[in-house]
């Protein structure tokens, strides 16, 4: 699992389980188009991004009206089920060798590590977002983001063709720059 899973569970905490299905959804598709290997991308980090997310959404539904629930213990739930995720799509697709298995001792460790990260960091989020009081509005005694789904589908696509010049060195500097001009 990866950092982006932050984007997922800050949708998820802003905007409902169907808004973090979404951002997976559309990140996996993305990434997938970006990577060198769509199909590998899409079937293995695709999948568990997508089970992860619902994972996280039926989880997140279930506890949420029992203050249960926090995006730091999301995202460790998220990391866990997306890394087994991919492990049971390599196994069933490509290698079937139970052996594979063996390294789940040391892959969930790991997945917790980032699952914290992007805990913290879908948390930090959330209160960059809360506490601005441009973007937000006062609804009772909660407050609510008042930020489009478009809003979040646009830094979504904005972060990933920023992160693109970094590491994809055919796309042309102009060229994503003039993309970038034109979501904003």
């Amino acid at each position: 699992p990866g950092i982006a899973n932050a984007f997922t569970l800050t949708a998820l905490f802003l905007f409902g389980p169907l808004a973090g299905l979404q951002i997976a959804l559309l990140r996996s598709l993305i990434s997938g188009l970006l990577s060198g290997l769509p199909v590998t991308s899409l079937l293995i980090g695709g999948t568990g991004g997508i089970v992860s997310a619902a994972s996280m959404g039926v989880l997140f539904h279930v506890l949420k009206g029992k203050n249960l629930v926090s995006p730091l213990g999301l995202g460790i739930f998220g990391a866990f089920i997306h890394t087994m995720t991919q492990l049971t799509v390599v196994y069933l697709l490509f290698i079937k060798n139970p052996y594979l298995f063996w390294q789940i001792p040391i892959i969930v460790p790991i997945a917790i590590g980032t699952g914290v990260l992007t805990g913290m960091i879908s948390i930090m989020t959330i209160n960059l977002i809360s506490n601005n009081t441009s973007m937000t509005k006062s609804i009772g005694e909660k407050k609510r983001l008042a930020v489009s789904r478009l809003a979040m589908l646009k830094l979504v696509v904005f972060m990933l063709l920023s992160l693109s010049l970094f590491f994809i060195p055919s796309i042309k500097p102009h060229l994503t720059t003039s993309i970038l001009l034109l979501i904003l």
